[in-house]
């Protein structure tokens, strides 16, 4: 499949969990009273599990993984890299709240903008990549 079409599926999906996210971020904090730094850790791992199913049978349905260990593995390594992931929007987000006083969900869209290239590197690299064990 070609790079950029698998960017833009990519991205859709991206795009996607990025809405459910910052929708149970304003739910969590606005609706439940819940502190944005509880809210945006705990929206993310939801939409982190929820990328992780679409992303293996749509973004990268061409490189099926060869039985449950497999998948697995798959899944410990998004989860690391995707944990990676949240810890650095984490800190960018208080970072943006606190130093530039920006709104959560807007300071928490700037973090996730700017890591989902990497984000797509390192998952199209080291993720959903066949086990060569």
């Amino acid at each position: 499949m070609a790079r950029l079409a698998r960017f833009g599926m990519f991205s859709a999906i991206g795009l996607t969990g990025f809405g459910l996210q910052t929708a149970m971020l304003a739910w969590l904090t606005r609706g439940f009273g819940w502190h944005y730094a509880l809210a945006v850790p705990a929206t993310a791992e939801v939409t982190v599990l929820m990328s992780f199913v679409w992303h293996s049978r749509w973004t990268w349905r061409d490189r099926p993984a060869d039985g449950m260990r497999e998948h697995a593995g798959r899944l410990g390594r998004y989860q690391v890299i995707r944990g990676i992931s949240i810890v650095s929007s984490y800190f960018v987000t208080l970072g943006l709240v606190s130093l530039c006083r920006l709104a959560p969900e807007l300071a928490n869209t700037l973090s996730v903008a700017a890591l989902s290239l990497l984000n797509f590197a390192v998952s199209d690299r080291l993720i959903f990549q066949p086990d060569v064990s």
